[in-house]
């Protein structure tokens, strides 16, 4: 199966170039840097390119699956794993920073591949580490979380953060900017009866009904991960490091299988594209990882402050918004009325005074918009009224005047009637007195031949 895969081999890479730093911390400083030598790398990549980030927990394997994936995807004839990315065989995590390998396309029209390595999370770990991982899921295409043994609590706090940091540094960028996300498990441990490691894992991420707490932050991270796009893989611990240094024993081993699956997975992630949607090649992609580094930056007062007590003001105003959405669909009066138990119960929840200041002055704000918007909607319908009675005034006097139009015809009706019956009559009585009038002529002429004879 091993060999099966060779017909991949799409992209190649120079043996034995190792990977590239490409972003840093300088902690004198306190600002993130690009390095010139991971930019060049990028630059000169055609489009399109395949961004796949690996980030997560710190020794989950990230970087030895990488060398394999790289040694699979390049198709590689050593005999060896390369170590691209450095690994390590003790407890101190080796990557700092986020580290880059491109695979440069064998054919004109084919594709590269970016394979970024973030620096692992660890419990406690510096606010910068947070930063980093958040840079590489804004430009990759494909984001893919190391874990071991199971996806707990801890790895869903890391989504959840990530997920606020790309709401509070870069509130106008576009959810689909996220890329789909994948969970690796290494050494994964069984599911509970009746689910799948797949399912499971799924719904501890992004299903608010999982358990009782954290489903605020469940509702965060879905935000940007949907559920029926978060894939789930799982990979062996390598008990014998003998397997990377020899391709036959790789190929019939579960871990060489594993990322034999991965890799051909990592094949058919999005390319990374523009915000419309345009393929990027690698100039562009270096200009937008230069924004991204940029915008992280600026925002200083976020990026180095106390990251919980950050998240604890976010909290806070995202507790005043609610309460103040729950009732600005009142009136004026209303408002007014409940605006004292409104900042009690923001009390209750320990909100900060001046959180609660803030959300007096909105309140109090509200009422003055809502009594002017009031006033208006009061004189609109005080004119809508007015009209409708000069309508129906106007009504009225149509009736009224069609009523003594319909009289006026009956009466010109009758008189015409009238009229036409007295032309009857007189035409009759016309008729009698010329019959009356020949009748007279007729004796007449009568008369005088009588005499005459």
């Amino acid at each position: 199966m091993f060999g099966c895969l060779l017909f991949f081999c799409l992209a190649t890479t120079v043996q034995g170039k190792k990977a590239e730093l490409f972003l840093k911390f300088d902690t004198d400083s306190e600002t993130f840097e690009l390095t010139q030598e991971g930019k060049n790398e990028i630059s000169k990549l055609p489009s399109p390119i395949q961004v796949i980030a690996f980030l997560g927990d710190a020794r989950a394997g990230k970087s030895t699956a990488l060398n394999t994936i790289i040694h699979i995807l390049s198709g590689s004839d050593q005999s060896h794993i390369e170590e691209i990315f450095p690994t390590g065989n003790t407890i101190v995590s080796v990557t700092h920073g986020v580290w880059i390998h491109t695979i440069h396309p064998q054919n004109e029209g084919e594709g590269s591949f970016i394979l970024l390595e973030v620096q692992g999370i660890k419990v406690g770990e510096d606010v910068s580490v947070y930063y980093l991982s958040l840079f590489a899921a804004l430009i990759s295409s494909d984001v893919n979380v190391f874990v071991r043994e199971r996806f707990d609590n801890n790895n869903l706090h890391f989504l959840f953060l990530m997920s606020r940091l790309r709401d509070l540094v870069f509130p106008n960028v576009h959810v689909e900017s996220f890329a789909p996300l994948g969970v690796v498990i290494r050494d994964a441990l069984r599911a509970p009866d009746g689910h799948t490691i797949e399912d499971f894992v799924r719904d501890f991420i992004v299903e608010p009904t999982f358990e009782k707490n954290l489903q605020k932050e469940r509702e965060t991270i879905a935000k940007y991960f949907q559920k029926d796009q978060i894939s789930v893989s799982q990979f062996p611990h390598v008990a014998d490091r003998e397997v990377l240094r020899d391709a036959g024993k790789l190929s019939g081993s579960d871990y060489g299988l594993a990322m034999e699956f991965l890799a051909a997975k990592f094949k058919e992630v999005p390319v990374k594209t523009s915000s419309t949607g345009l393929p990027l090649d690698g100039k562009a992609l270096v200009k937008q990882a230069e924004g991204v580094t940029e915008s992280i930056n600026k925002n200083s007062w976020l990026k180095f402050g106390n990251l919980y007590e950050v998240m604890e003001n976010s909290n806070c105003k995202r507790i005043r918004e609610k309460v103040i959405k729950d009732i600005f669909s009142l009136t004026a009066d209303e408002v007014e009325h409940k605006i004292d138990g409104a900042l009690n119960a923001l009390k209750e929840k320990g909100i900060s005074e001046s959180e609660i200041n803030t959300a007096r002055e909105d309140l109090q704000e509200i009422v003055k918009v809502k009594r002017k918007e009031e006033e208006v909607k009061q004189k609109i319908q005080n004119a809508v009224d007015k009209l409708v009675k000069t309508e129906i005034k106007i009504k009225e006097i149509y009736e009224t005047f069609q009523k003594i139009l319909a009289e006026k015809d009956k009466e010109f009706a009758k008189e015409k009637e009238a009229e036409e019956n007295t032309k009857k009559k007189v035409n009759h009585l016309e008729q009698l007195c010329e019959e009356k009038r020949r009748s007279i002529q007729s004796l007449q002429k009568e008369q005088s031949d009588s005499k005459v004879n």
